[in-house]
């Protein structure tokens, strides 16, 4: 854990200095963007599908807490959704303010759902059905805005 963490802090310092002086190189240059954000943001897509991966491994199991395994299901889903909304400045469409909030809504209530009634089939049903309705609501926002 510790050699991870000076990893990243190395990397960040190394990137920082590698920014500060290709600003200087070419001052004149307004809106200069280097793209690490994008090596960032993949620790929330990561972290995601690790927490997605966990609850999916505890939805079987008798022993687990269905209030820490919906946490896990949806935190995951939340961080992953993150991840991608950060990437979104390198989309060729911006995806607008009703989309996220279609994501948060459907995310919340299918939390909701699986915390208040846990078992196995809620949990799939739910998940399933908010991934699915993620898809088609970011499917139809982007072949409205591809044309």
């Amino acid at each position: 854990m510790t050699l991870c963490l000076q990893y990243l802090i190395v990397y960040h310092q190394a990137t920082n200095h590698v920014d500060r002086q290709t600003v200087r190189a070419f001052s004149g240059i307004l809106g200069l963007r280097t793209g690490n954000l994008m090596i960032y943001l993949h620790y929330f897509i990561l972290f995601g599908i690790s927490l997605f991966t966990v609850a999916l491994k505890f939805i079987s199991e008798e022993s687990a807490q269905p209030f820490f395994t919906a946490s896990c299901l949806y935190g995951g889903i939340f961080l992953f959704y993150i991840g991608l909304w950060l990437a979104n400045r390198y989309n060729r469409i911006i995806i607008n303010g009703r989309v996220v909030g279609f994501f948060i809504a459907t995310t919340i209530a299918g939390f909701l759902a699986a915390s208040l009634w846990p078992s196995f089939a809620t949990f799939t049903i739910s998940i399933a059905v908010v991934t699915l309705a993620n898809a088609a609501c970011l499917t139809h926002y982007m072949l409205r805005h591809n044309n």
